[in-house]
């Protein structure tokens, strides 16, 4: 008779059991058979976490702020919320030049400054050749960018290749291929546009949007950066328009991916009426609006105009200053109170309305910018 070595008795004594039903027997063999072949038993992950050393806490000083955009640091998430069309991935490409050069973003005396630095962008929409045209023409209006962005910043196009760093069984190879490169570049900040293009979960869905702002902050955690997710503007903020547009509750989808975050700033175009209410009518097609409505951990900071000029680069108009802003509060506000005044085939018009405007504000806005606009006729 064969002499059986032990790994196949266990084998065989783990069978008799199943056969049996005997489950405490199944178990012991299974376990036996494991370490008879040498497999580790791995322990259980804690539940729970450590709490925090309380000790530390109150006797060893914390570190200084160490802000990547305004209020948002290593580890956290923040969302840019954009119209369609309005210059998204150019605000992106903004963000990750100042990064990468270690200056303040279109020169903003209250942007955070730190050493030139490394910054990773996934870009899910689009394809390399429109990338290179962008980087290129920065790098044409000023090499010190160019050379900055060539050094320090790495760009994945990846439209078209279903790029989801979580689905609905978890995260994704995608994702940790993306998290093993950024702990070895250790960047500091995650560029990743859009949302929609990342995960394979339910935009509507809170719980779903929990599930992929904490698969980002975990990921921003692995590699000591901070994570910014480019994102739409909902249908019914577009729509609404002005201040609509500018709320941190303008994102498409649940409201969970902008309150999972710590920081949201909003982009969209000017109307022409709003461009003219604050002088920017001759520009108007290419003027751009910056606002930061959330802010988590820092003070509230003023609204950006920008220029979307040649080649698609922006630029800084102007911080806006308290006259523009109460100027684009008076258009929100008649427009949104039923103002007589419309938008007709490229020029203003008065047409009839049962609900003239109803604030003396509203009416003085908007004659005032239908003096300006028929004098532009003129």
């Amino acid at each position: 008779m064969a002499v059986l070595d032990l790994t196949e008795l266990r084998m065989q004594a783990a069978a008799r059991a199943a056969q049996a039903g005997d489950v405490p027997g199944l178990l012991g063999a299974a376990e036996a058979l494991r370490q008879a072949m040498g497999a580790e038993v791995p322990a259980p992950a804690p539940v729970l976490p450590p709490p925090m050393d309380m000790h530390e806490v109150f006797h060893v000083p914390p570190p200084p702020v160490d802000d990547v955009l305004p209020g948002l640091e290593p580890g956290e998430v923040g969302l840019l919320v954009a119209t369609g069309g309005s210059g998204k991935t150019w605000m992106d490409l903004s963000i990750a030049e100042a990064v990468a050069m270690g200056t303040p973003l279109f020169g903003l005396d209250w942007w955070p400054k730190a050493p030139p630095s490394n910054v990773m962008l996934l870009a899910g929409e689009d394809r390399a050749l429109r990338l290179r045209r962008r980087l290129h023409a920065i790098g044409q209006l000023d090499p010190a960018a160019g050379a900055a962005l060539e050094q320090h910043l790495r760009i994945w196009p990846l439209v078209g290749t279903g790029p989801a760093l979580i689905d609905l069984n978890g995260p994704t190879d995608l994702y940790h291929a993306v998290r093993d490169e950024a702990q070895q570049r250790q960047p500091r900040l995650i560029i990743i546009d859009p949302a929609a293009k990342f995960h394979r979960l339910d935009e509507n869905s809170n719980i779903d949007m929990e599930r992929f702002i904490d698969l980002l902050a975990g990921l921003g955690q692995a590699a000591g950066s901070a994570v910014l997710v480019a994102h739409h503007t909902s249908k019914g903020a577009v729509q609404a328009g002005g201040a609509a547009a500018e709320s941190q509750h303008s994102s498409r989808g649940a409201s969970a991916l902008v309150d999972a975050s710590r920081w949201t700033a909003t982009l969209r175009r000017l109307t022409f009426m709003e461009a003219t209410a604050i002088g920017l009518d001759a520009t108007w097609r290419t003027a751009r609006l910056v606002k930061f409505p959330k802010l988590n951990n820092s003070a509230d900071l003023p609204g950006v105009l920008l220029e979307h000029g040649d080649g698609g680069i922006l630029s800084l108009i102007n911080e806006v200053d308290t006259e523009q802003e109460a100027l684009l509060a008076e258009v929100a506000g008649g427009r949104s109170k039923g103002a007589n005044v419309r938008w007709n085939e490229g020029k203003y018009a008065k047409l009839p309305t049962q609900q003239p405007t109803t604030s003396v504000q509203e009416q003085a806005a908007v004659e005032r910018l239908l003096g300006t606009a028929k004098g532009g006729q003129q």
